[in-house]
């Protein structure tokens, strides 16, 4: 939302004070709720990494999976997403073409379970690589290769794709699981102190800012486009700042305030234009004509372009519960912290990869269709609560009794 209110672009004051006001009322209350809680710190972490056999015998596990999901998918393979990368290549349209030609969309469930259940492996092995690197009691040489590689093939079907959403992905990883060993004093110093880990930290993002903006050049046949002044929504407008520090906001807002930018354009629809019926439960969806889901079909193309994942989450469930929204999503932030403060005091691994695709789907709310139209996602989390349903009464029973 910050971003959306500050971008310099020629979104009016109106549609930056009715974001203001929907998602205050939609994720103040929780937030600050968090704030006034404090932070409950976290109980010493006594994890150490698997051994390098383990490591390696995971990640082959992963790179299959991804190898074949790509195939699958985009119709391509992981060295040919890193070469054609760096020639160039308009990945996003092979994909796209190879989507449609292949009859993904309309192909069954069952046909594609497979493909499904690989991808949510490789993608649940890469939050573990990333979670294992960060966490562990030691660095050293496996943890490090483990983390680098799993980024790796996993960028890979990224680029396969010609999409951002696994460079988002990787980058709420990276950041909060860094985060994490703030929580706890017998990781910080230890962990914090090392080069590798200040290396590490410095390079991530300064490769996934760089990835963003390679991977977006490539959706154009001509490159200067890319830098074109305006969008389907919005223009750039600077505020005299220099280009160098104006226009990355824009190309920024661009991609992550498309959904606040919907948002405001539906305050606007029903308040100037009485679309009030999605205030009832399943209305927008019951009465929609089928070519978008709910709120999105009667909003895209006539009050904003709409493009895959430029809807926020947020509205999904208004169009499922109208209304009723408004209580549902304040109730699901109170449960992210009611489960956030259980993994503090009892902390574990598999339940630190469960609040991390929390926060993902969290973020989503406000931001983008990032988390409910990802089926890998949806499953990594069931595998995750399946896990802690299976083996969670045991441990912490074991750690209450240490």
């Amino acid at each position: 939302m910050t971003l959306f209110l500050i971008s310099p672009t020629n979104i009016g004051a109106s549609e930056r004070v009715a974001v203001l006001l929907i998602y205050g009322a939609f994720f103040a209350y929780p937030l600050t709720a968090k704030v006034r809680s404090g932070d409950p710190g976290m109980r010493f972490i006594t994890y150490r990494s698997p051994a390098a056999r383990t490591l390696s015998i995971l990640l082959i596990i992963q790179f299959i999976g991804i190898s074949i999901a790509t195939a699958y998918y985009t119709g391509s393979d992981l060295f040919s997403a890193y070469s054609n990368a760096l020639s160039g290549a308009n990945a996003y349209s092979e994909y796209q073409k190879h989507f449609a030609e292949s009859a993904i969309a309309e192909a069954s469930l069952g046909s594609k379970a497979t493909y499904i259940l690989l991808l949510s492996l490789a993608k649940l092995l890469t939050i573990f690589f990333i979670a294992n690197f960060f966490l562990s009691a030691e660095r050293n040489a496996s943890t490090t290769a483990g983390l680098l590689l799993a980024t790796a093939v996993y960028l890979g079907f990224g680029l396969a794709r010609g999409t951002f959403f696994e460079v988002f992905e990787l980058a709420v990883a990276y950041a909060f699981f860094w985060s994490m060993t703030s929580h706890t004093q017998a990781l910080s110093g230890k962990i914090k102190g090392s080069k590798l880990y200040r290396f590490v930290l410095i390079a991530a993002p300064i490769s996934l800012v760089f990835l963003f903006i390679a991977n977006a050049l490539r959706r154009y046949e001509d490159s200067t486009a890319f830098f074109s002044q305006c969008s389907p929504n919005f223009c750039y407008s600077g505020y005299g700042f220099p280009f160098a520090i104006d226009y990355p906001l824009y190309l920024l807002t661009v991609y992550f305030g498309n959904g606040a930018y919907f948002v405001s354009k539906l305050y606007e629809a029903t308040i100037l234009h009485g679309e009030w019926s999605y205030f009832l439960p399943l209305n927008s969806v019951l009465n929609s004509s089928g070519a978008e889901f709910g709120v999105r079909d009667f909003m895209c193309g006539t009050f904003v372009e709409c493009r895959f994942v430029w809807t926020p989450e947020m509205v999904t469930i208004i169009s499922i519960f109208g209304l009723a929204a408004l209580p549902i999503i304040n109730w699901l932030f109170y449960l992210a912290i009611k489960f956030e403060r259980w993994v503090f005091r009892v902390p574990s691994i598999v339940k630190m990869m469960v609040l991390y695709l929390l926060v993902v789907f969290l973020l989503s709310l406000p931001v983008a269709n990032f988390f409910l139209v990802s089926s890998s996602s949806i499953v990594s989390l069931a595998m995750l609560f399946g896990t802690l349903l299976l083996t969670g009464p045991k441990r912490q029973e074991s750690a209450r009794r240490a």
